[in-house]
């Protein structure tokens, strides 16, 4: 069967650790152009720098049983933090099912969308061959602005009736290999689907300085996980945030402010930061990248259950929904 393919991981968003609240709007990064204004000192992140430090928590990875061995448990230490967590592991059983969703967006800076695409694909992972003909029962939403395609091996009959099931006389699904049956996408200009409504507002403030005014608005009926939006900040002189909702970080060596939220809720379903920064083109804060993640998709469907086709019985599985962003640019 075709498979759906590799994982939607989000991109980098730097990597200097100053992270700051609202409680406390400037912070900054000791590598920036030093300011006349008082430093504050840079807070840092937990550093697993020191072999013996590695080697202690490869010990206990190996004690808990974690990992078989303890060089496993090196590489996992080793292993680069990822600056878009995809969330708790989700326990995988005999089955397991992926709803998977990537987003290209790309906006004006005045607000117009001049394109979003969605892509995204339902596939199942058959890790026991005893449980290889199995069927994924789905309830659909509306989801008409949506082409779809199953893989050529699934029966349309049973489809049609919310049923993704292998025809009869096909092949079984590969054992430990994700087999993609369902696929989906859009391309649409109709910005009512925009999950996000982003503001930068570059103006000349009175003292050779140029003010940023940002707002969000949350447009999608579910929330958002890591949100991180990067302005860009021109080379001569750190970022003075005065406001921010949420919190910041600036990349000097990048030349990069990073607004992030580790959630997008109804409860701040709406924000603003203001920062300064010297005389700059307004162009110069352009263009902006987004990142986040979230646990729904835009196409509406929902896994009711998974049974056996040869009995008919309900068959243990566990499911990772995710959407991710590939590129969401504001020019």
């Amino acid at each position: 069967g075709g498979s759906m393919g590799g994982g939607m991981g989000g991109g980098s968003m730097g990597n200097s650790p100053v992270m700051e609240s609202s409680r406390q709007p400037y912070v900054e990064d000791k590598r920036a152009a030093p300011a006349a204004a008082k430093e504050a000192r840079p807070i840092k992140g937990m550093s697993l720098g020191t072999k013996n430090k590695k080697s202690d928590i490869a010990k206990v990875l190996k004690e808990e049983n974690i990992v078989a061995r303890e060089e496993e448990a090196d590489a996992l230490v080793d292993a680069p933090s990822s600056s878009t967590p995809s969330g708790p592991a989700v326990p995988t059983e005999n089955v397991h099912v992926v709803v998977e969703e990537q987003l290209v967006i790309h906006v004006e800076n005045d607000g117009g969308l001049q394109s979003m695409e969605i892509k995204g694909g339902l596939s199942v992972t058959c890790y026991d061959s005893a449980l290889s003909r199995v069927k994924v029962s789905v309830n659909m939403g509306d989801n008409k602005a949506f082409q779809t395609r199953t893989h050529p091996l699934v029966d349309k009959a049973a489809f049609s009736n919310g049923t993704l099931q292998l025809k009869e006389g096909a092949r079984a699904f590969p054992t430990a290999a994700p087999a993609g049956i369902l696929r989906w996408n859009v391309q649409t200009k109709d910005d009512s689907m925009l999950p996000l409504s982003i503001n930068c507002w570059p103006s000349q403030g009175a003292d050779g300085q140029s003010i940023i005014n940002m707002e969000y608005e949350l447009l999608a009926p579910f929330e958002l996980h890591n949100v991180s939006i990067a302005v860009p900040v021109p080379a001569g002189g750190a970022p003075v945030v005065t406001s921010v909702d949420g919190m910041y970080e600036v990349n000097a060596r990048e030349k990069v402010l990073y607004w992030k939220h580790p959630i997008i809720d109804q409860g701040n379903k709406s924000g603003s930061m203001e920062f300064s920064t010297p005389r700059a083109d307004p162009s110069s804060f352009f263009p902006l990248q987004v990142k986040f993640t979230a646990s729904k998709t835009f196409f509406d469907v929902e896994v009711l259950d998974v049974l056996s086709e040869e009995t008919s019985k309900p068959v243990k599985y566990s499911q990772l929904t995710q959407l991710t962003v590939d590129q969401f640019e504001i020019v």
